[in-house]
């Protein structure tokens, strides 16, 4: 694997191993995010129709596991795999996990969310509310 000068994975590294991994008859889901031009980039689809990017068509996160589901349906011959972050892993992943035959995901972890998790906490803890906020 290759890493960068912070010592972190390089995502075109890791997207490049995981289409040389996955099944080439597969549907890549492409939620929204940071993340979105990795997967497009270094995963090869078998035919245009083998992507979406749901992502880029509502600029919102965790959609992407509503339409790997979907994409699971129509498509169950092929293996789904939905490319996510770290928030929308947390709203959607439950969601996927019942309706998809058999998910893979993969989730691009950036610490936002905990970053967020931590500010909401000592915004809570101060005891403000979204009202008076």
């Amino acid at each position: 694997m290759d890493f960068g000068p912070d010592g972190r994975l390089n995502p075109r590294a890791v997207v490049a191993a995981l289409d040389r991994i996955l099944p080439a008859e597969r549907s890549v889901v492409m939620d929204g995010g940071h993340f979105i031009g990795w997967a497009p980039m270094y995963l090869s689809v078998p035919d245009p129709h083998a992507i979406v990017l749901v992502g880029t068509a509502f600029q919102s996160i965790g959609l992407g596991f509503g339409s790997a589901a979907g994409v699971s349906a129509a498509r169950p011959e092929r293996t789904t795999v939905l490319v996510s972050g770290d928030g929308g892993a947390l709203m959607g992943w439950p969601t996927s996990r019942r309706s998809s035959r058999q998910p893979v995901g993969v989730w691009w972890w950036s610490s936002t969310t905990r970053r967020m998790a931590r500010s909401c906490t000592s915004t809570l803890q101060r005891g403000c509310t979204a009202r008076r906020c």
